[in-house]
């Protein structure tokens, strides 16, 4: 295989493909990944993060824990994902789970379903929703389409609120640090490289690449993994976005925006668990003030505070200002003696759209179909969370094990085909 050729081309943004293009390396494949990070608008990590934290199944193979491991750590909480609601918190993994479970009237199975990240089965929207608002609450918290909290159940997949869990304090070292691993493994590795161009084989493949920076000329490849969505292809290049989304880019309907609060130290923060999900009313829509994610960051006086709200307005600063009170307000009855404060308004209110692009946490409405404007060639995959039903680090893992073993057949069909040519 010539220097410049390559079996599998992934690119890549904030570690999205690594796990796998390490899995295709293994397999003997020639793998080179080009990490685009750096060019999808101008974002802290904590915003790239996310508000989700890692579930940890049993599942999930070594080697992708050992990619996990090479990342920014991962701090576990002793008693896993906690819902805050009006009547006090609720564990989904401590000591009093089972106890408050089984007081709440609720089956033990769905806590067994709820730690392997599956639906119970024989249930649907059209239950009582007061029996089964803890299902709802794991299957909507992550999903990448919107539904209301009522209609939670009718599609999608849970996060695995009652499997082990933890957050990561996200830094720019991490993902430089999961570069780095992937060079290890063998995967040619670029951060400093523009994709200007993709050439055709025939109609129905791609046959390379032109690129730009540490990587130049054109690379050819056999298989290209894409792990961008679409708005963010948009963003990168136009001229990519409309060889690879021919159909046009889906605009998300809503999205997670993060205010950064700063409170005072007292007894009550300090026994805030690091990840926290804050419900005000069950029964209203599970969006904006009313159903917020708190995080802890590194510095003791600041909290994360996320929240889900239409795209559409995530760059009205009035808007922003307003429900900024709004979680003020909660956090001042809940949190009396922590003082809250705004100390900075989601990334939105200082940038315009075209310096930051899509959202980091877009979220699509249940009536769009993001794949739809997909391109139809056939050595292109999209591994993006625009074909995913959740943000969930579980889903991810499942998503890219059965992309690696269709690769891997179509690798292993291709060597004996290659066998066959060679003998004659």
């Amino acid at each position: 295989m010539e220097m410049n050729s390559y079996d599998v081309m992934v690119v890549s943004a904030f570690g999205r493909g690594h796990w796998l293009a390490a899995e295709l390396q293994k397999q003997k494949m020639k793998v080179l990944l080009i990490d685009v990070s750096s060019r999808l608008g101008v974002w802290p990590p904590e915003d790239r993060e996310g508000p989700f934290g890692v579930f940890r199944l049993e599942r999930s193979a070594e080697s992708f824990l050992e990619r996990l491991a090479h990342d920014d750590a991962i701090e576990p909480l002793e008693n896993g994902f906690c819902l805050w609601l009006p009547n006090g918190p609720l564990e989904f993994k401590g000591p009093v789970t089972r106890f408050q479970w089984e007081k709440m009237g609720f089956p033990m199975e769905w806590l067994e379903n709820l730690a392997r990240g599956e639906r119970p089965s024989g249930l649907s929207s059209s239950e009582d929703f007061s029996k089964i608002w803890p299902l709802a609450i794991a299957q909507s918290i992550g999903s990448t389409t919107y539904r209301p909290a009522s209609q939670a159940l009718s599609g999608g997949r849970p996060l695995p609120v009652a499997a082990s869990f933890g957050i990561r304090f996200a830094t720019r070292s991490g993902l430089k640090k999961n570069l780095e691993w992937l060079k290890t493994k063998g995967v040619a590795t670029t951060d400093q490289t523009e994709i200007l161009d993709l050439s055709f084989r025939n109609r129905s493949e791609f046959a390379g690449a032109e690129l730009k920076g540490e990587v130049s000329g054109v690379v050819r490849f056999h298989q290209m993994i894409w792990t961008l969505t679409g708005g963010e292809t948009k963003f990168l290049s136009s001229e990519l976005s409309q060889l690879l989304y021919p159909g046009g880019v889906i605009e998300p309907a809503w999205c997670w925006v993060r205010y950064r609060l700063r409170v005072k130290n007292s007894p009550e923060v300090e026994r805030l668990p690091l990840h926290l999900v804050v419900v005000e009313d069950l029964e209203s829509p599970w969006t904006h003030a009313n159903l917020l994610i708190l995080q802890k960051t590194p510095a003791e006086q600041s909290l994360d505070a996320w929240i889900r709200i239409p795209a559409i307005q995530r760059f009205n600063r009035d808007y922003l200002d307003e429900h900024g009170r709004r979680i003020l307000t909660i956090l001042k009855k809940r949190l009396p003696a922590s003082e809250p404060e705004v100390q900075s308004l989601p990334q939105e209110a200082s940038y315009t759209s075209q310096e930051l692009g899509e959202p980091q946490i877009p979220i699509w409405s249940e009536g769009q179909r993001p794949w739809k404007g997909r391109s139809g060639i056939g050595n292109i995959h999209f591994e993006s969370p625009e074909n995913r039903e959740t943000y969930g680090i579980d889903e991810e893992f499942d998503h890219q094990k059965n992309l690696r073993d269709r690769l891997l057949k179509w690798w292993q069909q291709r060597q004996l085909k290659l066998e066959k040519e060679k003998k004659g």
